[in-house]
């Protein structure tokens, strides 16, 4: 039995040994404990770690870690900002940035600018010299050719009309200016002609001595007239169609037309 109470004693003054060892320092409580070994906890910009063992803050803040706002010029188009500064770390801003007002216009007058063939012309207006806006009061001319005096470009026909045209003087395009009258047919009379033996002829008519287009003519066709012998009052040739007059004509001595194709028969003697 005093074994037994000899351990159990000896138990306790272990237990409390470790309970005076573990005990924070400035423990009112306990007079004889050791100081508090401090630990866990995380410190930010502004606040200590607190101790995960006795819940009491130790150690000294982080501090802010400082990154400049850089200033802002202001301009007639936005507003400006003055310098300040904000913690990398978490966030908080250090310096609060002052909003400087928008600047006044500088109004300037444009340079007029003379149009093109392909560019407007701008005449009067002003514009600010810091930024560029125009105050709206600016006028635009229209981008236009000069065209010089009109011309003969194609000539009129009888029957197709001409073309005037004016010339850029600038860019040399070329634009219609107006239609010229198509001049129509000077027409001449023409006898009429009789036909011959071996050319046609035709009634009398009208053709333009211009384009020599014609008012219409009707063609008399190339004929032979025969007389009571059968020769041509034309050409005087021997008009014949038969085996028979061909041998008759030759042995005449005339001269001879045929007037178609002639088949020979073989029984007829024929020495030419």
């Amino acid at each position: 039995m005093k074994k037994i109470i000899k351990t159990l004693l000896v138990v306790m003054v272990v237990v409390l040994a470790l309970a005076a060892f573990t005990a924070c320092e400035n423990d009112p409580a306990t007079t004889t404990a050791a100081p508090c070994q401090h630990q866990g906890g995380t410190a930010t910009c502004t606040e200590q770690a607190v101790c995960e063992l006795c819940g009491e803050s130790y150690g000294a803040a982080l501090g802010h870690k400082a990154a400049v706002l850089y200033a802002i010029d202001a301009t007639c188009s936005k507003e400006g900002r003055t310098e300040g500064s904000y913690c990398k770390v978490c966030n908080e801003v250090l310096v609060e940035q002052e909003v400087i007002e928008k600047l006044e216009h500088v109004w300037v007058a444009n340079e007029d600018r003379d149009f093109t063939c392909t560019m407007d012309g701008l005449v009067g207006g002003n514009h600010c010299e810091m930024c560029g806006i125009q105050d709206g009061t600016i006028e635009v001319v229209p981008a236009q050719c000069r065209w010089g005096e009109p011309f003969v470009y194609a000539e009129p026909t009888c029957t197709e009309a001409g073309i005037m045209a004016v010339e850029c003087q600038v860019c040399g395009d070329l634009a219609l200016h107006s239609e010229i009258e198509p001049l129509g047919h000077t027409l001449v009379d023409v006898e009429g002609k009789a036909a011959t033996c071996t050319e046609d002829g035709y009634t009398a008519h009208k053709v333009c001595s211009v384009c020599e287009a014609t008012d219409g003519y009707e063609v008399i066709p190339a004929a032979h007239n025969a007389d009571e012998n059968g020769v041509c009052t034309g050409c005087g040739y021997v008009l014949v169609e038969t085996a028979e007059e061909l041998i008759a004509a030759l042995e005449a001595g005339k001269k001879v037309l045929l007037l178609n194709d002639i088949v020979m028969d073989a029984t007829l003697k024929c020495p030419y």
